[in-house]
């Protein structure tokens, strides 16, 4: 497979007959829990480029393209938004033509994506915020589901903190903020 960073122990096997791209998958979702969605997308273009027919390639591509944390739908530029948006929806739904593959928990992942991506355009930050809602809604469904999964826990957590970025705690008193989902990101963790 050739050099690579050494990222850990961490795996997650991912439906594809290819060994290879699983490990790029791997790679990929280590660099978006580590905040570099930039390298995670490069990861996530391997495993297609491995595999083309592997849906949570096209998610990873989807998922890691988009907002987080560290940047929302708002700190994006107009134009590198509207790009974001397009290039999301656009694996978002690739991933959703080729999920009839994929595990339950991976199917579910690609539906709950497919509501943060639900078009190729955004009228405003409005409706953004809207999708960013659905999301977080999508991702306690799957929690609901599939609660024993580590992945599954950690993305849903991020989805509902992502609601308020960087507004989930009073930091005058310190306490979760009011109009946050502080309390329930930190349950579902």
């Amino acid at each position: 497979m050739g050099e690579y960073f050494d990222l850990g122990k961490y795996k997650r096997t991912i439906t594809t007959p290819v060994a290879e791209a699983n490990a790029w998958f791997v790679r990929g979702l280590i660099w978006c829990y580590a905040f570099n969605q930039e390298e995670a997308v490069r990861c996530f273009e391997k495993v297609v480029e491995l595999d083309p027919e592997c849906a949570m390639g096209y998610w990873g591509i989807a998922y890691a393209g988009g907002p987080f944390y560290n940047k929302p739908w708002c700190w994006f530029g107009p134009i590198e938004r509207d790009q974001a948006i397009a290039r999301c929806h656009e694996y978002a739904s690739r991933a959703s033509q080729l999920k009839q593959n994929a595990s339950p928990v991976e199917r579910a992942l690609i539906d709950a994506l497919c509501t943060k991506h639900p078009v190729t355009h955004a009228k405003d930050l409005a409706a953004l915020e809207n999708w960013t809602q659905d999301y977080a809604e999508a991702m306690r469904r799957v929690y609901d589901q599939f609660a024993d999964d580590l992945d599954v826990i950690c993305l849903c957590a991020e989805a509902v903190m992502n609601l308020t970025p960087w507004k989930l705690w009073d930091l005058q008193h310190g306490v979760p903020a009011t109009d946050a989902c502080t309390e329930e990101a930190i349950a579902i963790l």
